[in-house]
């Protein structure tokens, strides 16, 4: 996984802007949905893509990503790029967080890897490193 922080044009009173341009994502941008108004403590992900790739942008909130080469703080106006194959975990710590995701292919419930079992049955190196998280 790769972290990537929008770029920031401007601050001001009347709030923040941050961008991700096309070429921050290193996928063609298919389907884009996002998930609010979280409980604080609440997980969301436990799951892999066969074949999706995934851009994870923290807009407000504390947000944790788990994934097999380690933990990342997802506050506001950081990304992560998720690619397919890689099992992640998402804590909500704080009340109402805010994740935006960008993806690569529009929903197919076939290409969701839900049984971790199942996930490590998949040839993928960042497997080793998560063998002992589950």
């Amino acid at each position: 996984m790769i972290i990537v922080k929008p770029y920031q044009i401007s601050t001001s009173i009347k709030g923040d802007l941050s961008v991700v341009n096309s070429n921050d994502v290193p996928f063609k941008v298919k389907r884009v949905f996002w998930i609010n108004n979280v409980p604080k403590g609440t997980w969301r992900g436990g799951h892999a893509h066969k074949i999706c790739h995934q851009m994870l942008l923290g807009m407000s909130g504390n947000i944790t990503v788990s994934g097999g080469d380690g933990t990342y703080c997802m506050d506001g106006g950081v990304g992560l790029y998720v690619p397919p194959l890689n099992w992640i975990d998402i804590c909500f710590r704080s009340a109402n967080g805010s994740l935006l995701v960008l993806a690569s292919h529009d929903y197919d419930e076939s290409d969701y890897i839900r049984d971790y079992a199942e996930y490590l049955s998949f040839p993928n190196p960042v497997q080793q490193s998560q063998a002992g998280n589950h």
